[in-house]
């Protein structure tokens, strides 16, 4: 059922339309006061109710009109306040490295997909994880939005700025550390039963070829290949990322154990694993 208020020039009235002329009488009969139920009428299978009552659409059109611009003027006041705290950011974190070469903005707005290019308002290269956690608190306090960004090989526009003011948070350039693989002294023992333990720990913005290109000599692969040699780890861990190695492997959810990640569900940021 679409319920519509129409205000006409010559009279305003109030329309509903309902499947069919039976409904009419269940729906709304009972609705409408005695004094404003005018007629209730049946045309070419449509069923409509009006009202004569001015007052009260103008009333409600009034009120519909007033909430419209005060929703725009705090619409308004909010992407202000977050262009002049956005703005602020590079004084504010000095020792931050930020970016608005527009070259550079154009390629964070874009991915792999046949999208048009949706610049974010400015980028910022972390180093570190606390690093992170600054941005992302200072970001909370003043309601602008983020977008964490690895090697843009996504195909659904998921970096694509779509809200004014937006900030690129950038983890590929810097966190790109491997800070552990598969210890492979196990297999030096006599013990030939022993193996090395399968686990890697990386930042980030490790790719998922830096990765292999790393652990090629022991032996093992991390296999979930979602088509792109340079994907980041941490890109491919926001998009649950698959591929061709999927049905004997998993995705993303079975070959991760372990995530560190920064929250920005309050003004504190917490870093939680």
């Amino acid at each position: 059922i679409n319920n519509t208020i129409v205000h006409l020039q010559s009279s305003p009235v109030m329309t509903t339309f309902v499947p069919s002329a039976a409904n009419a009488m269940v729906r709304w009969a009972p609705k409408l006061r005695p004094s404003r139920a005018r007629s209730i009428a049946s045309l070419g299978g449509a069923s409509f109710a009006t009202t004569a009552t001015t007052n009260f659409v103008r009333q409600r059109h009034d009120k519909l009109t007033s909430l419209a611009k005060r929703s725009l003027s705090t619409e308004t006041t909010t992407v202000t306040s977050q262009n002049d705290a956005i703005t602020q950011m590079p004084s504010q974190f000095p020792d931050l490295e930020f970016s608005d070469n527009p070259y550079e903005l154009q390629r964070h707005g874009k991915g792999e997909s046949h999208h048009p290019s949706q610049p974010p308002a400015l980028i910022v290269h972390c180093k570190s994880t606390q690093e992170v956690q600054r941005v992302v608190q200072y970001c909370f306090q003043h309601d602008i939005p983020m977008i964490p960004f690895g090697a843009g090989t996504s195909l659904e526009a998921h970096v694509a700025a779509l809200k004014p003011n937006t900030l690129s948070i950038d983890l590929a350039k810097h966190m790109t550390t491997i800070h552990s693989t598969p210890d492979l002294s196990a297999l030096s023992n006599e013990d030939s039963n022993s193996i090395p333990n399968a686990l890697a720990v990386v930042d980030g913005g490790v790719s998922r070829a830096q990765l292999n290109t790393v652990l090629r000599s022991s032996g093992f692969q991390f296999t979930v290949d979602p088509g792109a040699a340079e994907a980041t780890i941490g890109g491919m861990v926001a998009t649950s990322a698959s591929g061709t190695t999927t049905v004997r492997y998993g995705t993303m959810k079975e070959n991760i154990l372990e995530i560190t990640a920064v929250l920005a569900t309050d003004s504190d940021a917490p870093i939680v694993q």
